[in-house]
Protein backbone atom coordinates (compact mmCIF):
# COMPACT_ATOMS: atom_id res chain seq x y z
CA UNK A 1 0.00 0.00 0.00
CA UNK A 2 2.86 2.39 0.86
CA UNK A 3 4.49 1.73 -2.53
CA UNK A 4 1.27 2.52 -4.37
CA UNK A 5 0.72 5.72 -2.39
CA UNK A 6 4.34 6.82 -2.95
CA UNK A 7 4.08 6.05 -6.66
CA UNK A 8 0.88 8.08 -7.00
CA UNK A 9 2.41 10.99 -5.06
CA UNK A 10 5.53 10.96 -7.22
CA UNK A 11 3.45 10.87 -10.39
CA UNK A 12 1.37 13.82 -9.15
CA UNK A 13 4.48 15.95 -8.49
CA UNK A 14 6.04 15.10 -11.86
CA UNK A 15 2.85 16.06 -13.70
CA UNK A 16 2.44 19.28 -11.67
CA UNK A 17 6.06 20.26 -12.38
CA UNK A 18 5.66 19.60 -16.10
CA UNK A 19 2.49 21.71 -16.28
CA UNK A 20 4.14 24.62 -14.43
CA UNK A 21 6.94 24.95 -17.00
CA UNK A 22 6.86 27.60 -19.71
CA UNK A 23 5.22 26.60 -22.94
CA UNK A 24 7.68 24.92 -25.30
CA UNK A 25 6.29 26.73 -28.31
CA UNK A 26 7.77 29.11 -30.87
CA UNK A 27 7.20 32.84 -30.80
CA UNK A 28 6.26 33.72 -34.35
CA UNK A 29 5.19 37.08 -35.73
CA UNK A 30 1.53 37.66 -34.85
CA UNK A 31 1.47 35.26 -31.88
CA UNK A 32 -0.48 36.53 -28.86
CA UNK A 33 0.12 35.57 -25.25
CA UNK A 34 -2.46 36.55 -22.66
CA UNK A 35 -5.13 39.07 -23.63
CA UNK A 36 -5.44 39.77 -27.37
CA UNK A 37 -5.11 43.38 -28.53
CA UNK A 38 -3.79 45.35 -31.51
CA UNK A 39 -0.44 47.13 -31.72
CA UNK A 40 -1.96 50.51 -32.63
CA UNK A 41 -0.55 53.46 -30.66
CA UNK A 42 2.26 51.45 -29.00
CA UNK A 43 5.16 53.62 -27.80
CA UNK A 44 8.80 53.05 -26.93
CA UNK A 45 9.72 52.02 -23.36
CA UNK A 46 11.92 55.14 -23.35
CA UNK A 47 8.75 57.23 -22.97
CA UNK A 48 7.65 55.52 -19.73
CA UNK A 49 9.16 58.13 -17.35
CA UNK A 50 7.21 60.88 -19.13
CA UNK A 51 4.00 58.82 -19.14
CA UNK A 52 4.31 58.22 -15.39
CA UNK A 53 5.28 61.79 -14.45
CA UNK A 54 3.03 62.87 -11.59
CA UNK A 55 1.17 59.52 -11.53
CA UNK A 56 1.43 56.33 -9.51
CA UNK A 57 0.57 54.18 -12.52
CA UNK A 58 -0.63 54.34 -16.10
CA UNK A 59 -2.14 52.02 -18.71
CA UNK A 60 0.49 51.57 -21.42
CA UNK A 61 1.10 49.84 -24.72
CA UNK A 62 4.82 49.45 -25.39
CA UNK A 63 6.78 48.18 -28.38
CA UNK A 64 10.32 47.02 -27.65
CA UNK A 65 12.97 44.35 -27.91
CA UNK A 66 13.13 41.52 -25.39
CA UNK A 67 16.60 41.29 -23.82
CA UNK A 68 15.91 38.67 -21.15
CA UNK A 69 13.30 36.01 -20.36
CA UNK A 70 12.56 34.27 -17.05
CA UNK A 71 14.45 30.99 -17.27
CA UNK A 72 12.16 28.96 -15.03
CA UNK A 73 8.66 29.53 -16.45
CA UNK A 74 8.60 32.47 -18.83
CA UNK A 75 6.82 34.55 -16.19
CA UNK A 76 8.67 37.80 -16.90
CA UNK A 77 10.75 39.54 -19.54
CA UNK A 78 12.96 42.62 -19.70
CA UNK A 79 12.54 45.13 -22.52
CA UNK A 80 15.48 47.15 -23.82
CA UNK A 81 15.38 50.84 -22.93
CA UNK A 82 17.89 53.68 -23.04
CA UNK A 83 17.02 54.20 -19.33
CA UNK A 84 17.96 50.59 -18.51
CA UNK A 85 15.95 47.41 -18.76
CA UNK A 86 12.20 47.59 -18.15
CA UNK A 87 10.84 44.71 -16.07
CA UNK A 88 7.63 43.24 -17.48
CA UNK A 89 5.84 40.61 -15.43
CA UNK A 90 3.13 38.33 -16.72
CA UNK A 91 2.20 37.17 -13.23
CA UNK A 92 0.11 34.03 -13.41
CA UNK A 93 -2.04 35.41 -16.23
CA UNK A 94 0.12 33.84 -18.96
CA UNK A 95 3.63 32.61 -19.68
CA UNK A 96 5.88 33.33 -22.67
CA UNK A 97 8.20 30.98 -24.53
CA UNK A 98 11.88 30.96 -23.67
CA UNK A 99 12.71 31.86 -27.30
CA UNK A 100 11.53 35.48 -26.88
CA UNK A 101 15.08 36.92 -26.52
CA UNK A 102 15.77 39.33 -29.36
CA UNK A 103 12.13 39.41 -30.49
CA UNK A 104 10.23 42.66 -30.92
CA UNK A 105 7.01 42.58 -28.90
CA UNK A 106 4.13 44.84 -28.00
CA UNK A 107 3.12 44.70 -24.34
CA UNK A 108 -0.17 46.01 -23.00
CA UNK A 109 -0.56 46.52 -19.27
CA UNK A 110 -0.19 48.75 -16.22
CA UNK A 111 3.11 50.56 -15.66
CA UNK A 112 4.23 51.85 -12.29
CA UNK A 113 7.37 53.32 -10.74
CA UNK A 114 8.80 52.22 -7.40
CA UNK A 115 9.12 55.44 -5.37
CA UNK A 116 12.31 54.36 -3.58
CA UNK A 117 14.31 52.73 -6.36
CA UNK A 118 12.76 54.80 -9.20
CA UNK A 119 12.61 51.59 -11.28
CA UNK A 120 9.71 51.16 -13.66
CA UNK A 121 7.86 47.90 -14.04
CA UNK A 122 4.91 46.80 -16.12
CA UNK A 123 2.28 44.21 -15.22
CA UNK A 124 1.30 42.83 -18.63
CA UNK A 125 -2.23 41.80 -19.60
CA UNK A 126 -1.08 40.60 -22.99
CA UNK A 127 1.85 40.37 -25.36
CA UNK A 128 2.05 40.34 -29.17
CA UNK A 129 5.10 39.21 -31.16
CA UNK A 130 5.92 41.61 -34.01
Amino acid sequence: MKKILCSISLLFFVVAFAIAQAPDVPANKGDHFGKKFDAKDAVSPDLLPALLKGKDSAEVKLVGTVVEVCKSRGCFIYLKSTNGKIYVTTGDAFFVPMVMNGKTVVVEGMASMDKESKKISVRANGMLVM
